[in-house]
């Protein structure tokens, strides 16, 4: 227990696990290596994870990361526990009881198109409700209450590994309809594609994704004929609890998807309105072709650069030419377009895509990628308080979407909601703990515009470690210089400067600045100093 000023503090089990090691080795600075081995028992976590904790012990004891009292970052170190510790006569639990507190995750599934569509709607009904029908064995995940679930990348069986983005578009398909189901905590399908192309290791998924429930299958097509099949397997015990197979005719993707949905709507959501079984059953398109374009563009857009983007609007393109009623289509073009304007200057104008998002949302009001999108290229326009009320909207239609809380959190702290960013962002790592790319540079973009220069640092160094991105490297340059590490701060321009030859501070500014003046002007100097010009 925690006290402060005489009252008893609640705190997680793994917050005081941490402040427990922390104390037996006062004085002393503890790597993160050895906190994770110690407190996560050797799980492999997020970068974040650590960081979170530090901030929630930090909020327990009244600390300020800026002028510490307890609790010390030490740079390229660890975590120091600088403050006096008297031994107290009261029992206080141990260490080792604390950090071995079980702390799970869920994870779940969304419609996909066609044949594919079709076996979706009935698997994700048919998962959920083996999950919710024995509450008993479920494991709860005691910060969210909720048993854990993964959908780990369908396999592609086809002859000659013909229409490999058909396998895709299920696994993601699949995994938005299980984020729908409230009762479950759904990993996002980032972290899950980590096991793509891997052999299955049922130890390493809960080891490393912290789920109990996992689905694997794979999608097979044969000239007129479609195989989708689909297991449940228990990841603490490696059984299978659940399989089913479904065989259509190319032409019927749709009605597997159908029966995927009628599964959930009958035999897992019972007390879901109606409006959520009909969103549920919602198809991108009738076109096959098309949703294969997609699945192709939606690819190359996530690699965020000028190549992937200007590949993605003409895979777009094209998939409208064939369904001009494709709603995400529209959105998804709108947002490359804008982010092909950020990298290059060049492209759509960003008004060309903002109305091809509104296109999109026209055609489907209920679609959070569009008002993903739509936040996304409202800022870049510098209509921040529009940005950051659509990120907003998108967190209202689906709260288990983490691209909905990170997309939330770079509107946010463009438009100066500073804490809500960051606590948005925290929450994005939390259901995504195999992030993306772009989620270290906007959480440490939030954490730089709140103030926490240090943690900012921490994030985007780790981030361009694990993945460079030239948005983190921007926050990386802005951080350093603001900490003082000005040699660092210029190595990582040179970094930047080989990712993104063509962006000058002009641009940059542009791209990646904020709403508030003094700190916009901050920002600006910090990347002047370190040598952008």
């Amino acid at each position: 227990m925690i006290e402060r000023e005489g009252v008893p503090l609640q705190v997680e089990p793994r917050t005081m696990a941490l402040l427990m090691l922390l104390v037996e080795r006062a004085g002393e600075v503890v790597s993160r290596q050895e906190i994770e081995e110690q407190v996560w028992a050797g799980r492999v976590v997020g970068y974040d994870a650590l960081t979170q904790t530090i901030a929630k012990l930090r909020r327990a004891l009244g600390d300020d990361s800026h002028c510490p009292r307890y609790v010390l970052t030490v740079p390229k170190g660890g975590y120091q526990l600088i403050a006096p510790v008297t031994p107290d006569d009261r029992s206080v639990p141990g260490a080792e009881d604390v950090r071995t507190a079980p702390v799970r995750q869920l994870t779940w599934l969304r419609p996909p198109v066609g044949a594919i569509v079709v076996a979706l709607v009935v698997l994700v009904g048919a998962i959920a409700a083996y999950v919710l029908r024995a509450p008993a064995k479920a494991p709860i995940d005691p910060a969210r209450g909720r048993p854990s679930i993964a959908v780990l990348p369908f396999v592609n069986h086809s002859e000659g590994g013909a229409r490999p983005h058909l396998a895709e578009g299920l696994t993601e398909d699949l995994n938005l309809s299980l984020t729908r189901v409230p009762e479950l905590f759904v990993i996002a399908n980032n972290s899950a594609l980590a096991f793509r192309d891997r052999q299955l290791d049922v130890a390493a998924v809960r080891r490393q994704l912290g789920v109990r429930y996992a689905v694997v299958g794979s999608v097979q097509s044969s000239g007129s004929a479609i195989r989708v099949q689909a297991q449940l397997i228990d990841t603490e015990s490696g059984n299978q609890l659940w399989a089913q197979r479904y065989d259509q005719p190319q032409g019927d993707l749709f009605s597997i998807q159908d029966q995927i949905s009628d599964a959930i709507a009958t035999r897992v959501l019972p007390q879901v309105q109606e409006a959520e079984k009909r969103r549920a059953r919602h198809k991108p398109t009738e076109n096959l072709d098309a949703y294969d374009l997609f699945q192709r563009a939606r690819s190359e857009k996530h690699k965020l650069n000028a190549e992937g983007e200007t590949k993605a609007t003409e895979l777009l393109r094209q998939a409208i030419s064939l369904d001009p009623n494709f709603a995400e289509a529209h959105v998804l073009l709108g947002w490359a377009g804008g982010l092909l304007r950020v990298f290059t200057g060049g492209g759509p104008s960003f008004e060309e895509s903002l109305a091809s998002i509104h296109r999109g949302l026209e055609l489907n009001s209920n679609l959070s990628i569009g008002y993903q999108a739509l936040a996304q290229v409202l800022t870049f326009m510098k209509r921040n308080e529009e940005a950051a009320k659509a990120g907003l909207k998108a967190i209202e239609i689906n709260s288990n979407d983490a691209e909905n809380h990170i997309m939330f959190s770079r509107a946010a702290s463009t438009a100066g909601w500073y804490r809500q960013a960051v606590e948005s962002a925290q929450k994005a790592i939390e259901l995504n703990p195999l992030y993306p790319k772009w989620y270290p540079f906007i959480y440490s973009r939030a954490l730089y515009a709140d103030g926490q220069d240090v943690q900012a640092a921490e994030v985007c160094i780790d981030g361009m470690a694990r993945q460079a991105f030239i948005g983190t490297a921007v926050m990386c340059i802005a951080a350093l210089e603001r900490l003082g590490r000005h040699d660092e701060a210029m190595h990582m321009l040179q970094t930047f400067r080989t990712m993104a030859p063509q962006m000058d501070l002009k641009l940059v500014l542009e791209s990646y600045g904020f709403r508030d003046e003094q700190l916009h002007q901050r920002f600006r100097r910090e990347l002047s100093a370190a040598g952008l010009t």
